[in-house]
């Protein structure tokens, strides 16, 4: 968290790639509630993303 609250600007997609899936999703949450950023995303496995 004290990484992400470091950056000036939002970024436009935060992907969470690492840990268990339960502490990834809460990992999610809790970026969501204190940043208020929505576009949080635990990809799923082989998924892709156009990032341009």
């Amino acid at each position: 968290m004290k990484w992400l609250k470091g950056f000036k600007q939002k970024p436009k997609h935060v992907f969470v790639v690492h840990g268990e899936p339960t502490a990834s999703i809460h990992f999610v949450q809790t970026i969501r509630e204190t940043l208020n950023w929505n576009d949080v995303i635990i990809p799923k496995l082989n998924s892709t993303f156009d990032i341009s």
